[in-house]
């Protein structure tokens, strides 16, 4: 009788040392990062096999957007509401999803900093929570990566049909409301006492020289003349070969103020003045 106490007082012992079993937590993937001149968090990414393009992490935008442009070149064609389902996002660094819901959609604040070089670089989309929430991101600003590890628990799908969460009302709602914004505030409560001019155009670097590739519809660049492919010599007088220098001959000036270029078009220069509008 005694051995049989003896023996199941070792086998609880022998049970009560071993650890609880538990599942392993994935393992981080780095993905590399850099801030913009206007401290936003850039990434890369291809999107069904093509690019890279630079999206903007930003948990306030309800799902992953894309500009319009980008819907012909990744061979997507999206349905009435400009919606359509990315076969495959892979962000540099090995993060990869598969049937992402995306917007394309052409948001005036890109648009917006787009045109005016604030960021130092081509946004071509924001990604939003849909996709951050399925990940624990840790930042860190003093590395050159994110740490993204995935999480078994996944966020809510949004509506994607017109008129409910992310109808196209609810975009076009949110644009309005951050337009309003700033005046909303009143000067003394935002970074720059004055509105910045907006121009509406995009430039890009191609052969160490500054060319237009995106002038928006009825902006000011647009009705001054500007056209895509346009070569940009020198901004109100000063010589630009990049799209810092272009920046900051624009951030000085406010609306209606004149922003005068010296252009190559073809073989001719040409002298455009565009009347800036309002940006932000």
């Amino acid at each position: 009788m005694h051995w049989r106490m003896a023996l199941l007082g070792f086998i609880g012992l022998m049970f009560a040392g071993e650890a609880p079993s538990s599942v392993a937590e994935p393992a981080a993937v780095q993905v590399p990062y850099r801030l913009t001149a206007t401290k936003h968090i850039l990434v890369r990414a291809k999107i069904n096999g093509r690019g890279p393009y630079n999206l903007v992490l930003d948990t306030g935008a309800p799902v992953v957007v894309l500009a319009r442009k980008l819907a012909e070149p990744l061979g997507i064609t999206p349905d009435g509401g400009h919606w359509a389902d990315l076969k495959r996002l892979e962000f540099e660094g090995g993060v990869v999803m598969e049937n992402v819901a995306t917007r394309f959609d052409d948001l005036y604040q890109l648009e917006g900093m787009n045109g005016l070089g604030l960021a130092g670089a081509e946004i071509h989309g924001l990604v939003g929570y849909p996709v951050l929430a399925r990940f624990r991101i840790e930042y860190d600003f003093t590395k050159a990566k994110l740490a993204w590890t995935p999480l078994a628990a996944k966020p809510d799908e949004l509506a994607r049909r017109p008129g409910g969460a992310m109808g196209s009302a609810g975009l076009q709602a949110l644009g309005t409301v951050m337009k309003g914004l700033g005046k909303f505030l009143g000067a003394d409560q935002l970074a720059a006492s004055k509105p910045r001019g907006f121009a509406g155009m995009s430039l890009a670097v191609e052969n160490e020289q500054l060319r237009v590739s995106n002038v928006v519809a009825g902006a000011p660049a647009d009705r001054a003349g500007l056209r895509v492919g346009d070569i940009v010599r020198q901004a109100n007088g000063r010589d630009v070969t990049t799209i810092e220098m272009f920046g900051i001959t624009l951030a000085t000036l406010t609306p209606a103020q004149a922003l005068k270029l010296l252009i190559v078009r073809g073989d001719v220069e040409r002298d455009v003045s565009i009347e800036l509008g309002e940006g932000f």
